[in-house]
């Protein structure tokens, strides 16, 4: 689950943000996380359901080579990963990223210094072209759906992150 940075049992604790940053701007996983985050000039991702379910569909429809990384998992609203849960609450605890209560969700985006940092990592990555439009084709088309619908698609495309579901009718 992705942690209140204030939290005090958050994992975290221990390590200071100069070297928390060292260890993410090297980290491969964090930088196609900042990539879906600067896609469609840094529109917010409104939920962390929905936030998950982009990098499930970054992984397997754009970049497989990185799926065994995010390791995710059937769980009760489809497919999840601790990996991301883990760096996104670094990526909070370092300022990279700002979540915002908006009702009863959450609503995340690159802060300023996540934003200075984007396009140095997608270069880092050494990201086509093509890739970079599909990146952005697919947060575009995919923040706008219900999320019943997006979980519908993913289900059908991948039944076997839909087996623990705790959401009927999709």
């Amino acid at each position: 689950m992705i942690k209140d940075r204030n939290d005090p049992n958050n994992d975290n604790i221990g390590e200071n943000n100069t070297e928390m940053e060292e260890k993410l701007r090297k980290d491969e996983l964090t930088k196609w996380i900042i990539a879906i985050f600067s896609a469609n000039n840094c529109s917010p991702i409104k939920g962390k359901m929905l936030l998950t379910k982009l990098v499930f569909l970054l992984v397997h429809e754009i970049e497989p080579k990185i799926a065994k990384d995010f390791d995710f998992f059937p769980y009760q609203y489809g497919p999840y990963s601790t990996e991301l849960a883990k760096r996104v609450n670094r990526l909070l605890d370092v300022g990279w990223l700002v979540s915002n209560k908006k009702g009863s969700s959450w609503e995340f985006t690159l802060s300023d210094s996540g934003k200075e940092l984007a396009d140095d990592f997608i270069a880092d990555l050494d990201i086509t072209e093509d890739k970079i439009n599909k990146i952005n084709e697919l947060k575009a088309e995919n923040i706008k759906l219900p999320m019943k619908k997006l979980l519908k698609r993913i289900y059908n495309e991948y039944p076997e992150f839909g087996i623990d579901s705790r959401i009927s009718g999709v």
